[in-house]
């Protein structure tokens, strides 16, 4: 309840005669509250509106209280209230009908004595003399509907002060209108994003990510009865979420809530649900039809799935393949894949294929294989257009497809796409065309490009753009950042990637693309040319900046690495600019926090101290890779592992040639840019598997452990073994690398013995 002035009306005034104290004097503020409003009855405005009163706190008499109707241009009307007496948690209703033909549900008529109430938002309020009683703020009004104040707060004088604590009633009380007049109000269903379990307390909807719902079958045209009766369809829920934020739309409907309740019905992982016209709570609102249909799960936030049907086949349903998610067919009529409504489908017995349509006629869509599509051209940081609509793509079809549920993702990290294109429609494209992608499709606002064919995600200054249909990779690539106005762009001739030259302002969107600068040395072609020499893997508690890697020209003639790539498995790869290296040049990879002043380039990606895969690649081929895993190399803070200087180039890749550095630097034990120290080199071959045993284990000595403990290795093989790099491992994890050269020549054997005991090996 609001406290402000308001001027008595010159009607009251003049009119009522005035006793010394009206019987209302007795009424508190709040003591009786506006709680519900017949605005715009059905019929006619006069005889059919009504307001109701509640009692709170000790109810009281409410003789002389002045009720007034104030519009929002400041006009008011009112009226003065007969000596009626309002219990606590009673409820009176005031009548305009006259009183021969007043409600079974009203106690006074004031036909005559007021304006009809205006169908618009106003206020009404409460006075006894100079005091206000009550003042309520409603809302415009529903035709029919009466103005409720939410049931949960009950007679609350300071709730009923907010539109937003109204709603339209929804409690039928005759065949044409809708009110609860001398009853208890219903609860209002919750704003817009909230939610109710019990009714009494709202919370906010939870977010529903794409994917988290999945469309798993569609029943549009049934046998047996109508459509408007037999149609379903089949949701799965693979994430816990509330199924409040939901809406079904087709692409000849507009989107309706699963509820409209406000419940939030949370619903859990792996749950179907089923949804039929007549299906109560959660009931299918939009119609299927028979000649195709796009079915859309959305909320406000987004589309959450989507599938396009295509024409309906009588007594069959379009069903998600139930091994294949991403396959989808005609069930059987009479066979092993029937129509499946509530439990899990059936696998797919009959050609799936995909639908769309295309210039109105339904067909197979032509689903795009890997390496139809590929991108060419990226524009992620513009310079005459705002960064917000200036991001765009461009991608060349590499032979005829349709790019009808395409998605596009820029996010590696997960499977949910930015970007997906409508089913239903095929897109079709032919070999050679280029294509646009862009943010925006107004050439006012996105540089003037020509004629984008789809949306374009927020590009981040460096990233990596995925291609995907049906679950399958189509195109990528990864970009750092380069000058704004700038794009990255796929040489035409090497396949190389390159900023634009300088002559080129704003990419060549649509037109082929000029040549990548030339440098004067050809990038590497055979493994090894260019080696992994050096990886500082745990930088001291600093990773990923306190990381490095060290690169090395084994050559005998320069080499470029433009184009090349580096990489760690699953994370984005750096791509080299022009990086020319001389003979038995060093390069080193570093992000700037390292303070390596030598560093030539920042990695996007981390070096996992558990282990990992590590490969440096220029097109298809493998230049070089190494692995590590904690255990094989034991991965100490701020010591870099190496590869021995005393290693030849062409020696074959062998885990035994990589050693602790030993060099001092400011970052710990490493040579960043520098010669490498020398590694123990093995003599012979290492032992493959059962060429070596363990012969006898001392594991409970008569003294202390740590003294008497020890190992037995024996050789039985008839070749001499090296077993420098191998582990003595325990079941539990713990493990001894053997990190010098030991040649163990047949029937040899080989004795580890805890750090306590003198008598050697």
């Amino acid at each position: 309840m609001k406290h402000a002035a308001w001027l008595l009306l010159p009607v009251i005034s003049a009119c009522a005669s005035k006793p010394e104290v009206w019987p209302c004097a007795e009424l508190a503020q709040g003591a009786v509250v506006v709680s519900e409003a017949m605005v715009n009855p059905a019929g006619i405005d006069g005889p059919g509106e009504w307001i109701e009163l509640a009692g709170a706190g000790h109810g009281g008499h409410l003789g002389g209280l002045v009720l007034a109707v104030i519009r929002d241009d400041g006009r008011a009307d009112g009226l003065m209230l007969p000596d009626l007496y309002l219990a606590a948690d009673e409820r009176v209703v005031l009548s305009s009908a006259s009183p021969a033909s007043l409600p079974t549900f009203a106690s006074w008529s004031f036909a005559d004595q007021m304006a009809p109430l205006p169908n618009t938002a106003l206020t009404i309020e409460l006075r006894c003399g100079a005091t206000i009683i009550d003042r309520a703020r409603l809302p415009a009004p529903t035709s029919g509907h009466s103005l409720s104040l939410d049931g949960r707060f009950g007679a609350d004088a300071s709730a009923n002060d907010r539109a937003s604590a109204w709603c339209a009633s929804a409690t039928a009380m005759n065949d044409t209108e809708f009110g609860t007049p001398g009853r208890v109000n219903e609860m209002c269903p919750p704003p817009a994003g909230w939610c109710s379990d019990d009714g009494a307390t709202t919370q906010p909807v939870t977010f529903v990510p794409r994917g988290a719902i999945r469309i798993t079958e569609v029943f549009p045209d049934p046998v047996t009865q109508p459509d408007t009766v037999g149609e379903w369809l089949e949701l799965i829920v693979q994430a816990g979420v509330d199924l409040a934020a939901v809406q079904i739309a087709t692409n000849r409907s507009d989107p309706t809530r699963l509820r409209d309740d406000g419940r939030c019905d949370r619903s859990d992982h792996d749950r179907r649900i089923l949804l039929r016209p007549d299906g109560g709570e959660r009931s299918l609102r939009v119609p299927l039809g028979n000649s195709g249909v796009t079915v859309t799960v959305l909320t406000r936030e987004g589309i959450i799935d989507q599938v396009a049907v295509p024409p309906a086949q009588p007594g069959r349903s379009w069903m998600r393949d139930h091994e294949e998610p991403a396959t989808w067919c005609w069930s059987d009529r009479e066979g092993p894949s029937p129509p499946t409504p509530g439990a899990p489908n059936g696998t797919c017995t009959n050609d799936p294929g995909h639908w769309c349509q295309e210039d109105g006629i339904w067909r197979r869509v032509r689903t795009p294989a890997p390496g139809a599509l590929r991108i060419t051209e990226i524009m992620a940081s513009p310079a005459v257009t705002r960064d917000v609509w200036g991001d765009w793509f461009e991608v060349v079809a590499m032979g005829d497809t349709d790019l009808a549920g395409l998605e596009i993702h820029n996010d590696p990290e997960t499977d949910t796409a930015d970007i997906r294109l409508p089913d239903d429609s095929c897109l079709p494209v032919r070999a050679g065309d280029r294509l646009i992608f862009a943010r925006s499709a107004d050439r006012a606002r996105n540089g003037g490009l020509p004629h984008p064919v789809g949306p374009s995600p927020a590009l981040p200054d460096a990233g990596q753009l995925l291609l995907t249909s049906g679950g399958r990779l189509i195109t990528s690539t990864t970009w750092d950042p380069i000058e704004p106005g700038h794009t990255f762009q796929l040489d035409p001739e090497t396949g190389a990637w390159c900023s634009s030259p300088d002559a080129v302002t704003g990419g060549t969107p649509g037109q082929t693309n000029p040549p990548c600068p030339r440098a004067d040395a050809e990038p590497p072609d055979y493994f090894g040319q260019v080696q992994i020499t050096e990886l500082m893997i745990d930088g001291r508690g600093r990773d990923p900046d306190g990381e490095y890697i060290e690169l090395r020209n084994r050559a005998d003639q320069t080499t470029d690495l433009l184009g090349c790539t580096i990489g760690v498995d699953g994370q984005r790869p750096l791509v080299f600019g022009p990086l020319p290296l001389g003979p038995d040049q060093i390069a080193v990879l570093a992000r700037p926090a390292a303070g390596i002043t030598r560093a030539v380039a920042s990695p996007p990606f981390t070096l996992g101290n558990t282990g990992g895969l590590l490969a440096l690649r220029c097109g298809d081929r493998l230049i070089d890779q190494v692995s590590w895993r904690q255990g094989i190399w034991p991965i100490d803070a701020a010591v870099s592992w190496q590869r021995g200087i005393n290693v030849p180039a062409t020696a074959p890749a062998d885990p035994r040639h990589w050693c602790p550095s030993t060099s001092i630097w400011s970052g710990g034990l490493g040579s960043p840019g520098l010669a490498n120290t020398p590694c123990p080199l093995p003599v012979a071959p290492a032992p493959t598997s059962g060429q070596v045993i363990v012969n006898e284990i001392m594991h409970s000595p008569t003294g202390p452990d740590s003294d008497g403990e020890y190992v037995e290795l024996w050789n039985i093989s008839n070749q001499t073994v090296d077993l420098l790099g191998c582990l003595l491992r325990r079941r539990e994890g713990h493990a001894f690398r053997l990190a010098a050269s030991t040649a163990l020549a047949p029937g040899d054997y080989f004795l580890i013995t805890a750090p306590g005991r003198t008598d050697g090996l």
